[in-house]
């Protein structure tokens, strides 16, 4: 399987909050089957890049450094998209629609709650 890495680093004063977390599921979903992991340097912690509370457990604060890695078919692509939005301090999540966002939350919490039996 295709693997890429590479690291990026938390800008926003606030870190890895929920707004920029649905950017990451939202690009993370848009190239399935290519899976997307986090792992948090600073804090020593691991998310799956489509669901929203494992992204918010990574505790990534301002300044923390964040391992991108991609797997699968269109790994490059992802990676390149995901490292996007942190470089951009995510300026197109601003204006995402709230209903979306809810959405997305709510998937997450099912998928966690699925994932925890």
């Amino acid at each position: 399987m295709i693997e890429y890495k590479t690291r990026v680093r938390v800008m926003n004063p606030m870190g890895l909050h929920a707004r920029p977390g649905v950017s990451i599921v939202r690009c993370a979903q848009a190239h399935r089957p290519t899976e997307l992991e986090l792992r948090c340097l600073t804090t020593n912690s691991r998310a799956l890049g489509h669901s929203l509370l494992s992204i918010l457990s990574l505790g990534a604060g301002r300044d923390s450094e964040i391992e991108l890695i991609t797997r699968g078919p269109r790994a490059d692509e992802l990676l390149k998209a995901v490292k996007d939005l942190f470089e951009t301090g995510f300026a197109a999540s601003e204006g995402a629609n709230e209903s979306d966002n809810e959405e997305i939350v709510a998937r997450s919490a099912h998928i966690q709650r699925v994932g925890d039996r």
